[in-house]
């Protein structure tokens, strides 16, 4: 589909130079992730990171006050996040959220999203403007977020080839997004573990490839160990601390991993590069080195020699991909290993990422079909945790100053994280942005008494006695 030349948000039109300053996140292959803190927070949003097992530097946490019957009207409360789309489609939202104040899986469980430039999906629920997204767990990360209470209906739209903007505003006192994730739900399946352990979507500005998984994270039987030390010779055989330049006149590179912090029982490995200066392509060797007792004060007549060489790859020498080298596994240790780069061709020279888990050197390590299960088992036995408590009983609605309507969200009972929701087919009282209708309504609708009120009183009691059997 034709991109259009601007960008309509509300009734301001944006155009397409000016969207591009913004750096917009890029979908790739039907799915778009997003740290929540790659954008920074504004107005009464706070960016924290002290409550464990976050993705990425932290999370954003609302700390305004309570905003139940519309949005906040300052516009510093409404986070900008803008996106470009590639393949056209139906996408789904969710986020990683949390509640942090409290201890009620239906208060403090919720915020403001918006979509100016989606479209409403035949057979969806329709969003017309800001709709709430809420989960429904305490104490605990989850990839939850529905919308309309009663029905706990997903969040979708369609969205156009080109570029976009969600909007998100507060809410709930106390809700935090950790990260946030559009995916094309017709053709890929949701998997909690795997959107924890994908890397953010990169954007338009950064100009180079980065790592699809995130370091350290064991997803479909594979693992993503970075580098802990990489360098290399300087013309006058200085060490170049986190800088890997390789060429063609013995200037080597060193990269040294801590195998100790991977799974056991690899069946395949991969050196993972990313070059930050084009250059003509290269065929590149990699070493086993003879021993890995050295660091970045290591003098260079001290360093490690290669001792046999392990793998063998051409590179493309582009910037904008992550190129792979395929290793003999047999070699690797279970400690401190040292890989040694070379050039064999008659390419000049090479400037490799080095210096950040983002573009660095990685092992991309596979296993067996509990791989990943033993690195987990492992991980626990060090660093137990918690198990997920049960989702709190549905409390009685409780009546609450200085707001128009109840925060009180009606959510699926141990809602799962890789299925859908069933639908629900039970009345509802929402208000027109899905919120619950107070204590106080409810009793002064069972004061009325004309038949057709009396007649909505009764579906209400109905609807209760369903929800607290």
């Amino acid at each position: 589909m034709r991109i259009k030349s601007l960008l309509a948000i509300g009734t301001v039109c944006i155009p397409v130079s000016v969207f591009a300053a913004q750096n917009p996140f890029i979908e790739n292959e039907g799915r778009l992730i997003i740290e929540a803190e790659s954008v920074a927070a504004s107005g009464q949003w706070s960016t924290e990171s002290s409550i464990a097992d976050h993705m990425g530097d932290g999370y954003h946490v609302w700390t305004g006050a309570n905003h139940f019957g519309s949005p906040s009207n300052n516009t510093d409360n409404h986070i900008t996040y803008p996106f470009h789309i590639d393949q056209a489609g139906n996408y789904q939202l969710r986020w990683r959220s949390r509640i942090t104040v409290g201890d009620q899986a239906t208060e403090h469980n919720d915020s403001w999203v918006q979509f100016p430039t989606g479209q409403n999906i035949v057979g969806e629920q329709p969003l017309n403007g800001w709709t709430k997204a809420y989960m429904g767990h305490i104490d605990t990360w989850t990839w939850d977020a529905y919308t309309v209470d009663g029905v706990a209906a997903t969040i979708r739209q369609y969205f156009e080839a080109g570029d976009h903007v969600m909007l998100v505003s507060g809410r709930s006192n106390g809700h935090a997004i950790d990260r946030i994730a559009l995916f094309q739900y017709e053709s890929t399946n949701f998997s909690a573990a795997e959107y924890d352990s994908l890397a953010e979507s990169p954007r338009l500005n950064d100009g180079m490839a980065t790592h699809e998984q995130l370091a350290h994270s064991c997803y479909a039987n594979t693992f993503s160990l970075p580098s802990e030390i990489e360098t290399s010779l300087s013309d006058t055989d200085t060490l170049l601390t986190s800088q890997l330049t390789i060429s063609n006149n013995g200037r080597y590179g060193y990269v040294q991993f801590d195998m100790s912090q991977a799974p056991e029982n690899i069946t395949s490995a991969s050196l993972e590069l990313i070059q930050q200066v084009e250059s003509s392509p290269a065929t590149i060797a990699i070493y086993a080195s003879n021993d890995s007792n050295w660091n970045s004060s290591t003098a260079a007549a001290d360093l490690p020699y290669p001792s046999v060489i392990i793998g063998q790859a051409n590179l493309s020498g582009k910037v904008d991909e992550v190129q792979a080298i395929d290793i003999d596994v047999s070699q690797l240790t279970s400690t401190q290993q040292t890989l040694i780069l070379a050039i064999e061709n008659n390419t000049d020279e090479m400037l490799l990422g080095a210096g950040n888990q983002s573009t660095g050197p990685r092992l991309r390590l596979a296993g067996g079909p509990d791989f990943c299960q033993n690195f987990v088992d492992t991980d626990d036995e060090s660093n137990p945790s918690q198990p997920e408590p049960e989702p709190e009983p549905q409390p009685e609605p409780e009546p609450e100053d200085n707001t128009d309507e109840s925060p009180i969200d009606i959510f699926p009972i141990d809602p799962s994280e890789d299925e859908e929701p069933m639908s629900s087919t039970k009345s509802s009282r929402s208000g027109p942005f899905g919120g619950s209708i107070s204590l106080l309504a409810l009793l002064a609708l069972s004061l009325l008494k004309s038949a057709a009120q009396r007649k909505a009183a009764r579906s209400i009691d109905e609807q209760k006695d369903n929800n607290h059997p």
